[in-house]
């Protein structure tokens, strides 16, 4: 991950619960069912629009394999996977 989306992961957390403070709702408006189903279902949608589908395969293939850890084989950052 760069530096840019970390910065963008926090600002988007500063920008959900200063929204919710500005407002007046209070952070507790955050923790709703039907509010995280609309994040969680909206954000993996745009996922699915944005993203091509040989990747999104890929991705599906290696999801339940985890994070590599250092040493255990996996490529340098920034190498070309064969």
């Amino acid at each position: 991950m760069d530096l840019l989306s970390i910065a963008g992961i926090v600002l988007a957390f500063v920008a959900l619960v200063s929204g919710a403070i500005l407002k007046g709702a209070g952070l507790h408006s955050l923790v709703s069912s039907a509010a995280m189903m609309i994040v969680v279902v909206g954000t993996f949608a745009a996922i699915l629009v944005q993203t091509p589908g040989r990747v999104m395969k890929r991705a599906v293939v290696i999801l339940p394999l985890g994070v590599p850890l250092a040493g255990d084989g996996c490529p340098r950052a920034g190498a070309t996977p064969r």
